[in-house]
């Protein structure tokens, strides 16, 4: 269709003889306008049962609610609106076209109640799916035409399964000029669909074997409804051959029985003699009116009109009253018959040769023929029925009767074949007209979309090439800002560095405290072990001095007895009473001492070797616990180490990045200067292009607009030229062949019944005219002729022009396309540079992307670093605070040392008094032993034996708890050498890992010195 103007509401309505104008009044309207006025919902609109055409071209439509309200709607064009969901059309049950081109519809739905859609638009969306024609399956759709064109179909597949089902499918577009799908850029695509959809007439407006294929459905186009029978008689009239107009003719005829009856009757009644050369015009007139008859009765039974009823029922009782009256005699009609049928004949081939429709010429000449032959067999019936007369009735009654019967058929019949002419070549000028309409407005349509489709690319393109030059520099600025980041994060990291650094240092000067510290710790505990040893050898010294003043006690005790024996001589006599229970008495109380002394000391050893295991799991314990904490001092310092050489190989792999990094800069940097110069150079070329693309088309249009008037003036001459030839022709053959033509008239009439009863009295005086006419008209022929030889002649010039304007219209049109061409390369050439710069780009981005996260990743590892140097201080901090509390518990220990040292002495004193005590109360048993009795010597030398072994058994035992002692000592001095000699190794490990971390660290703030100053 032709693009419309914008306008306001506009409401066209059809007037009752045919004619369309526009009323103001919407509710009584059947076509409604409403194009760019800005609707934003149909259910603002006046729609009522009566409307068949709807226009909402251009709008803000969104949804499709409110078309209920108009049942009977057979056009709906709502194209470049705002609708994203086909619903709401059920109820438009007798809806032919439906248009919905540029909207924002994503799939095809909603279209089960559309069962008389016979084309449907669904250009320039963006639909991907249209599963929804497979609810559209069966013959009881009449769906013949989809436009998919500009959309984002991609399968094929799809595609083919949902129109397989559309059985009255036929014309199917899916790529259009520069409009297509994603689908239509595979493989093979036409001849997968085509082999798909066996219905298909015509895809993408080419058929199978690949020719242009018209796509336009006149009956489609509103307005054009009451116009569609005059447009089908032509077009059959076009494609029919040869013997086209006998089949035309009996297709025409009506059903007239009574008719056909009369003329039986007719016949009958002729004499059988009357049968002489037109015989055979008899029988094929009668073998026609018996096809008449039988096709009439079955169209009778159709037609109810009671208009042709009243019609045929005048013919009926005029050609009985022509059958009551006589018939002439055959020897006064031969010759007249004769010169009818010559007459009849030229007349009828004049007459068929003027109602012939314009065709090419092959076409005129099969309808020429066929013509004359209808002509020929319409003249020898219409002989055959001029000689039917009734014999016995006057031979001028018979003529006054024809003549009026006559006169008044052949006013009719030339005012309708006027009438029927004039009305079939105004249909086929409409046609012709709505047909170069419809090309050029396809042409132009063409020409603008493809202009429009050129000037979106570029400006997409330029708009594209914008975005992506703001979006570089952005990243640009992004990835300058992002290296400004990564350097104050590389200052900040120096920054950790150096902490940490001094952090190790403030380690390393706790360790070597905690080093003087351990060594002033086991100097004093060597010491501690020097006074034990000297303690030690003390108490050896006196243990035998103990053992020396016994035995000088057992010695002074042996000359006490000796002296108590002496004594003993002059004190009672052994066995004696008194001294048996003296004796008694003083032995048990001797042994009551003895075994409570050996009972105290057997406690006191007890207590002392408890006291000493305790005292030895107490320094294991403590050197369990050192050994832990140099195991976990040494994986510490092991860790620390392989962090530091993590953290020289990620600085190292950081300077490169940011060697590569500033490197892609730069090139970005440079990349973005030259495609800004290529850019500009790109849309001068650009703008000079379209510039002079558009003289050069202005001045094309001026130039096809002249040859177009031309064609106009050489049109209407050709056109009066043909109808004067016409007229002539038709004035010529008038009078000589109405005898002949009577029953192609009285067929014709039938056909115009509801005319010819409103134009009779016309026609009457129309037939008296004509006569007049005749003689004027010939004069007017000879004048005519010569003008239209001046005409011919300068028709014939303009034809010359016109095919001049034309070869230089070709011409321009291929500099035209090799212009467009040459356009639609450089563009494809800009297309791909602009691929490639943007994939160069994509690229840089990725580089850029990829720098910034590992720039992400060394954030973390740097604050992964510091947690784990703050890790390392905390676990200094629980290492110093362990090594506090061994130094808590070693001066613990020294205490415990001391405090059993002091036991040792006090229980020693306690001993030398216990001694002392034993002594005096030796001394003083001795005394009393004196004067004992010598009896009693061989009891007390028993019991000096026995006192004896127990002293050695003590003595045994105290010798072997002092030996025992000294090899706990020796021992316990043996551990803490080793516990010296593993601290001191650990603590020449310590300074050689942390001598290397100091080293690593020097060579890191080096290297990030060197960076910085780079």
């Amino acid at each position: 269709r032709t693009q419309q103007s914008k306008r306001q509401q506009q409401e066209v309505v059809k007037r009752p003889g045919g004619a369309r104008g526009f009323k103001a009044d919407p509710t009584e309207a059947s076509e409604l306008s409403y194009i760019d006025c800005g609707v934003g919902r149909l259910l603002d609109l006046p729609l009522h049962d009566r409307l068949s055409v709807l226009n909402c071209h251009c709008n803000r439509i969104e949804a499709l609610a409110g078309l209920d309200r108009a049942p009977n709607l057979r056009h709906l064009d709502l194209s470049s609106n705002r609708i994203s969901r086909i619903s709401d059309l059920d109820c438009l049950a007798s809806l032919r076209t439906l248009n919905l081109a540029g909207n924002r519809l994503a799939k095809v739905e909603g279209l089960a109640g559309l069962k008389s859609l016979v084309r449907i638009n669904l250009s320039y969306n963006a639909i991907r799916d249209v599963a929804g024609f497979a609810e559209m399956r069966g013959p009881a759709y009449r769906l013949t035409c989809i436009e998919l064109h500009g959309n984002q179909i991609r399968a094929v597949s799809q595609l083919t399964k949902s129109l397989r089902q559309c059985r009255n499918l036929r014309h199917l577009t899916l790529s259009l000029a520069s409009a297509d799908n994603p689908a239509c850029r595979q493989r093979d695509y036409r001849r997968q669909l085509l082999a798909g959809l066996p219905q298909l007439d015509s895809l993408d407006q080419l058929d199978r074997q690949g020719d242009r294929a018209a796509v336009e459905v006149l009956a489609d186009v509103p307005g054009l409804e009451e116009f569609l029978e005059f447009l089908g008689s032509s077009s059959a009239a076009t494609d029919a051959g040869g013997g086209g107009n006998e089949d035309e003719s009996k297709s025409r005829r009506l059903p007239t029985p009574k008719i056909d009856a009369a003329y039986k009757r007719f016949r009958s009644r002729r004499p059988a003699g009357e049968l002489d050369d037109d015989g055979v015009d008899d029988n094929h007139g009668a073998d026609a009116d018996e096809r008449r008859s039988g096709e009439g009765d079955e169209a009778g039974k159709a037609d109810g009109e009671k208009a042709y009823r009243e019609r045929l029922e005048q013919l009926e009782r005029r050609l009985e009253q022509l059958a009551e009256g006589g018939a002439a005699p055959r020897a006064e009609q031969e010759e007249d018959n004769k010169q009818l049928e010559a007459k009849s004949a030229r007349g009828q081939q004049k007459s068929t040769k003027h109602r012939q429709p314009q065709g090419d010429s092959a076409t005129k000449k099969d309808d020429k023929g066929g013509s004359s032959g209808s002509g020929a067999a319409t003249a020898s019936a219409t002989a055959g029925a001029v000689n039917l007369a009734v014999t016995g009735q006057p031979a001028a009654a018979q003529k006054r009767g024809e003549s009026l019967t006559y006169g008044e058929l052949l006013r009719e019949l030339d005012l309708e074949r006027e009438r029927r002419w004039k009305s079939e070549a105004a249909c086929r000028r409409l046609a012709e007209h709505a047909q170069l309409l419809q090309a050029q407005s396809r042409e132009d349509a063409a020409v603008r979309a493809a202009a429009v489709d050129a000037a979106e690319k570029l400006k997409s393109t330029a708009a594209d090439e914008r975005e992506m030059r703001e979006s570089a520099e952005a990243r640009a600025a992004k990835a300058e800002a992002d290296g400004a980041a990564a350097e104050s994060a590389r200052v900040e990291a120096e920054r950790r560095v150096e902490e940490m650094r001094a952090g190790l240092e403030r380690l390393r000067r706790a360790a070597s405290g905690e080093e003087r510290r351990r060594a002033q710790s086991a100097a004093e505990a060597e010491k501690r072990a020097a006074r034990a040893e000297v303690e030690a050898a003390t108490q050896r010294d006196q243990a035998e001095r103990l053992g020396e003043s016994l035995r000088q006690a057992e010695h002074l005790l042996a000359e006490r007895e000796r002296d108590f024996q002496h004594q003993l001589a002059g004190c009672y006599r052994l066995g004696s009473p008194e001294l048996e229970s003296l004796v008694a008495k003083e032995a048990d109380r001797e042994r009551r001492c003895a075994a409570q002394a050996i009972r105290r000391l057997e406690e006191r050893l007890a207590e002392a070797g408890e006291r000493y295991r305790a005292l030895e799991d107490e320094f294991r314990l403590a050197l369990r616990l050192q050994a832990q904490s140099e195991e976990q001092l040494k994986r510490q310092a092991a860790e620390a180490t392989e962090e530091a050489a993590g953290l020289r190989e990620l600085y190292q792999a950081a300077r490169g990045r940011e060697a590569e990094r500033e490197k892609l800069l730069a090139e970005l940097s440079q990349l973005a200067k030259e495609q800004k110069i290529k850019l500009e150079t790109a849309a001068k070329t650009r703008q000079e292009e379209i510039k002079a693309q558009k003289a050069r088309d202005q001045k094309q249009e001026e130039q096809l607009e002249d040859a177009r008037r031309r064609l106009t003036d050489m049109e209407s001459l050709r056109k009066e030229n043909k109808r004067l030839t016409a007229q002539l022709a038709a004035q010529d053959s008038l009078i000589e062949g109405l005898r002949a033509e009577k029953r192609l008239w009285a067929d014709e009439l039938a056909q115009q019944g509801s005319a010819l009863a409103q134009d009779r009295g016309r026609l009457e005086s129309r037939v008296e005219l004509l006569q007049s006419e005749v003689a004027s008209l010939k004069r007017q022929l000879e004048q005519e002729t010569d003008a239209l030889r001046i005409k011919t002649k300068v028709a014939e010039d303009l034809l010359d022009t016109v095919r001049k304007l034309k070869d230089s219209l070709a011409e321009k049109d291929a500099a035209v396309k090799r212009v467009q061409e040459e356009g639609i390369e450089r563009t494809r050439q800009l297309e791909e540079q602009l691929q490639l710069e943007t994939e160069s780009r994509r690229d840089a981005e990725d580089q850029v992307k990829a720098l910034t996260e590992r720039k992400d990743e060394l954030k973390q590892q740097v604050e992964e670093l510091t947690d784990r140097c703050q890790r390392a201080e905390r676990n200094a901090a629980q290492l110093t605070s362990r090594w506090r509390d061994k130094s808590d518990q070693i001066s613990r220990m020294e205490a415990q040392v001391e405090q059993l040292r002091s036991e040792f002495e006090r229980r020693e004193a306690e001993l030398r008094a216990e001694r002392d005590k034993s002594a005096a109360a030796a001394t003083a048993a001795t005394e009393q032993l004196r004067t004992a009795d010598d009896a009693f010597r061989a009891q007390l030398d028993a019991q000096q034996t026995g006192h004896r072994r127990q002293v050695e058994q003590l003595e045994r035992q105290l010798a072997k708890a002092r030996s025992d002692a000294d090899s706990r000592v020796a021992e316990v001095e043996e551990e803490m050498r080793q516990l010296l000699k593993d601290t001191e190794a650990q603590k020449q490990r310590l300074e050689a890992k942390v001598r290397q971390l100091t080293s690593a660290f020097n060579q890191v703030a080096q290297d990030l010195a060197e960076s910085a100053l780079r």
